[in-house]
């Protein structure tokens, strides 16, 4: 899956929230937050660099790893064992945040 994928399904998930008020939002949300999961961490950190400091705070040895450009966001969770909904939303506030960055430029 190519990064561009993943970045048009969180643009679409906020226009959605915007559209219905936060109604039936949450089904939505788990849909992006699939693919989210498989972007493999090297996509993900090359077009959110400031991310590098969730995968700091939840303990993994992502950051630098030769493996990152073939490992999935849900590799990660499940290599770990972390809390899937915790890490993704982490992982979604740095991208909507980056986002909001390249947007307003």
């Amino acid at each position: 899956m190519n990064w561009y994928g993943s970045e048009t399904a969180f643009r679409n998930l906020r226009q959605r929230k915007d559209e219905i008020g936060g109604k039936d939002y949450a089904g939505g949300m788990q849909k992006d937050f699939n693919k989210l999961a498989q972007t493999t961490v090297a996509d993900f950190l090359s077009m959110t660099p400031n991310a590098n400091r969730v995968f700091m705070d939840f303990h993994t040895s992502c950051i630098g790893c030769r493996l990152s450009r073939f490992c999935t966001l849900n590799e990660v969770v499940e290599a770990y064992k972390l809390e899937s909904a915790c890490f993704f939303e982490e992982l979604s506030k740095h991208l909507v945040s980056n986002l909001t960055k390249e947007n307003s430029q």
